[in-house]
């Protein structure tokens, strides 16, 4: 009996520590990915930055059919942004007036994290 009762507790802050691991994994897998364009950007001397397709996203150097590195949410995590591009000019600043958000959210869940990119090129993730 007092098994069952610890397992009762226990399961469901279980699942939420599983949401937040993904969560920040997805997250931190699109800084990285945001941080190798503005790498790449300025390494290569030209235009790069990172393509959203559903839930994946590729680094791509020149134009989005030139793929340096490809990326994918993980299982359970929904993408959205404001964009489904993210490009650097070659001096490392986004190639964008305004800055662009991602959201990661986890279904059946309002567990989230936010990666935004300012014009300026700096990222920060939060966790609203």
């Amino acid at each position: 009996a007092i098994i069952g009762i610890s397992m009762s507790i226990g399961m469901p802050s279980m699942a939420s520590i599983i949401i937040d691991t993904r969560l920040s994994s997805s997250a931190n897998d699109m800084l990285a990915a945001v941080q190798l364009a503005r790498s790449e950007a300025a390494k290569k001397i030209q235009y790069s930055g990172v393509f959203v397709s559903g839930n994946t996203w590729n680094v791509f150097v020149g134009n989005q059919s030139t793929i340096v590195q490809k990326y994918k949410a993980a299982s359970g995590i929904i993408l959205s942004g404001t964009s489904s591009t993210i490009t650097y000019r070659p001096e490392g600043r986004l190639n964008s007036p305004t800055p662009i958000v991602f959201s990661f959210t986890a279904s059946g869940s309002s567990a989230s994290r936010k990666l935004t990119v300012s014009p300026s090129g700096k990222i920060t993730i939060t966790n609203p």
